[in-house]
């Protein structure tokens, strides 16, 4: 009989497997920091020191006051935890929330640290080349149907690579996109308050779709996702869509085959003095 496999616990493994607030907005401010322990090995455990870090500087818990575990945490439970210690998110850009457990006697440290970015209302300049993450763009799940967007490194064939390292947003990273599908990624918020002249969005795009069906455009919301508006029309900006789609009512679309990744631009219309603006890209 056999071979057969099995797995066998550690006996003291902790670790945290969350962090779930805060979250990506238009107005963080002094938030606190909530985490989900999870207790992996075979043996009960407490008195568990615990503690974050925000881009990398300490959050200054001060233990055994904060970040210290005194219940039981049995075998295969988990814990919501919450620091008494606050953290001021308020300036604009990106951070990469750092949690962790210090228990000791820990046999498997791989999982005692977990990463969370989070986003705050983004000013111009902005950048974003996903390597580090997906930048806080995410698939609309409300307004999408079928969608088949994914976050990661394309391969196939006609999309072999990103347009810079390796990540990408892409409907679907191995193969073609699906049926029916009409789809979303939506940015996170952007603040245009101190713009006097409208910003403009330049960004790398490959697509390989239908001519009469399928096609993608950009949208922009100037209040916070309540309302979209079209972003321009063929032939303004630079490489900026390339068919209009009567028979899906999608109007002007990028549609076709591009030669690979190229560059498009256009003028966010209408963003200057803006405070909670998003943009989309539709599919």
């Amino acid at each position: 009989a056999g071979p057969y496999s099995f797995e066998t616990y550690w006996a003291n493994d902790v670790g945290i497997s969350a962090i779930t607030s805060p979250q990506s907005g238009c107005d963080l401010g002094i938030e606190t920091i909530s985490i989900q322990m999870s207790n992996y090995g075979a043996n009960p455990q407490s008195l568990i020191p615990f503690n974050f870090s925000v881009n990398g500087v300490s959050g200054g818990v001060p233990q055994p006051q904060d970040g210290f575990y005194t219940g039981v945490l049995g075998k295969d439970s988990t814990e919501q935890l919450v620091f008494e210690t606050f953290f001021d998110f308020s300036e604009p850009g990106e951070y990469l929330i750092a949690a962790w457990s210090e228990m000791t006697g820990d046999q498997q440290t791989d999982n005692d640290t977990f990463y969370l970015y989070v986003v705050n209302r983004l000013i111009a300049p902005y950048t974003q080349d996903f390597e580090n993450w997906s930048g806080g763009w995410y698939v609309d799940t409300l307004d999408s149907n079928n969608p088949s967007w994914e976050f990661g490194t394309p391969d196939k064939p006609s999309m072999p690579s990103a347009a810079s390292g390796v990540n990408a947003w892409v409907t679907n990273l191995d193969g073609a996109y699906n049926s029916n599908e009409r789809s979303y990624i939506n940015s996170p918020c952007f603040d245009f308050s101190d713009l006097t002249e409208d910003p403009a969005i330049e960004f790398s795009l490959n697509y390989f779709t239908e001519f009469s069906y399928d096609g993608g455009f950009l949208e922009m919301s100037i209040d916070g996702g309540q309302n979209w508006d079209r972003v321009g029309e063929i032939g303004e900006g630079f490489n900026w869509y390339t068919f209009f789609n009567v028979n899906a009512g999608l109007g002007d679309v990028w549609a076709g085959q591009t030669p690979g990744w190229i560059k498009a631009r256009h003028s966010l219309t209408g963003a200057a003095g803006e405070s909670e603006v998003r943009l989309r890209f539709g599919f």
